[in-house]
């Protein structure tokens, strides 16, 4: 599992939804696995979590 602690930058509506985007401060992995995530258009490995 991983946690992501974010600071709101923008909420923007749109129709019945609302997109919310945010500065990532810090980032927790608590399992034993290697997570990944979706960064530039590619997937990588969190730093520190190999």
């Amino acid at each position: 599992m991983v946690a992501f602690d974010c600071a709101l930058e923008e909420q923007i509506a749109h129709r019945s939804h609302a997109i919310l985007i945010g500065l990532v401060r810090a980032v927790k992995d608590r399992d034993a696995q290697h997570p990944l995530v979706y960064w530039q258009g590619g997937y990588r490995h969190l730093a520190g979590s190999h």
